[in-house]
């Protein structure tokens, strides 16, 4: 006795659904990429005293120099980096 398919589609149209759903998967992966770059690059702003208004509000007072928030924010921006890519690694693998 012949078995009774559940669907009507044939074979060979149930496979580009697959790969429909890969271009999606691949469409949101970039997508994530873009926001990481986004986010990674708006909070990144260690180097620049211009970056944000509190930074300008104590460089007079305190004594700051655009050596000094260089000399800081170097280490603390190449720091921010690697972990960035290291966590942007790690989640696009999976």
């Amino acid at each position: 006795m012949q078995t009774r398919r559940m669907y009507s589609r044939p074979r060979h149209a149930r496979r580009g659904r697959s790969s429909h759903r890969t271009k999606v998967i691949t469409v949101l992966a970039g997508m994530i990429t873009l926001l990481a770059v986004i986010g990674t690059c708006i909070s990144l702003t260690f180097i620049n005293p211009f970056s944000h208004q509190s930074n300008l509000m104590v460089m007079d007072p305190g004594g700051y120099t655009f050596g000094t928030f260089a000399r800081f924010g170097l280490p603390l921006f190449i720091t921010s980096v690697a972990c960035a890519g290291v966590v942007g690694f790690v989640l696009l693998r999976v």
